[in-house]
């Protein structure tokens, strides 16, 4: 009889501490998305006569995936997935839409496009994301690193008028996921900014650059 309550004592004794370790506080899942980007300046009257689509984004492996990425200072080859921090949806949507959105605003062209059905058109813009990571630092700090590829072509003979790699890089105190949203919202608008400057000049000087 003792060996019989000693027995069923212990699995009391197994389910309580099983249920105070189920009642652990699981981290709760944050989403993030890109915000409109605001150009500083614009244009009075379209800069590129014609259509410019850009098409869909090029992403590959994890870069393609909803979670944030980072790195560390100490070990930059490896590449991490935040298991909490997510973007809406992929990063290479997000970017898109807010590029269109760009563009549009900055009133770079007579008509900016994303529709997939829009095949057809003056000029074609291939981007590529290639970094869109945080990196975090030794002395506790963060870098948010982001590359973009763009290749602009001319529809009319299928050439490539440019091809470029952008990169930022923006260092920052506070180390919170939501700060490195922020700055990765502001690297972007540099980026495009930049972006916007070499597609007018390829379009109108081609071959110059």
């Amino acid at each position: 009889m003792n060996r019989l309550l000693l027995t069923w004592g212990c699995c009391i004794i197994a389910l309580i501490a099983a249920g105070c370790a189920s009642t652990k506080t699981v981290p709760e899942n944050n989403f993030y998305r890109l915000v409109e980007s605001k150009p500083q300046h614009q244009f009075d009257e379209p800069q590129i006569f014609g259509s410019l689509i850009v098409d869909r984004i090029k992403a590959s492996g994890i870069l393609s995936e909803r979670a944030l990425l980072y790195s560390n200072e100490v070990s930059p080859e490896a590449l991490m997935q935040h298991h909490y921090h997510h973007w809406t949806d992929s990063p290479a949507s997000l970017i898109r839409e807010q590029f269109v959105t760009y563009l549009r605003n900055v009133n770079l062209a007579q008509h900016v496009a994303s529709d997939m059905r829009s095949t057809s058109g003056d000029y074609h813009l291939r981007v590529e994301l290639k970094k869109f990571e945080r990196m975090l630092l030794k002395n506790g700090g963060v870098e948010v690193r982001v590359t973009l590829r763009m290749e602009i072509i001319s529809d009319g003979d299928r050439r490539p008028l440019f091809s470029h790699d952008y990169s930022e890089i923006n260092q920052l105190d506070n180390a919170s996921v939501l700060a490195s949203v922020r700055a990765m919202n502001e690297v972007l608008s540099k980026i495009y900014s930049r972006v916007v400057v070499d597609l007018i000049n390829a379009i109108s000087k081609p071959g110059e650059n």
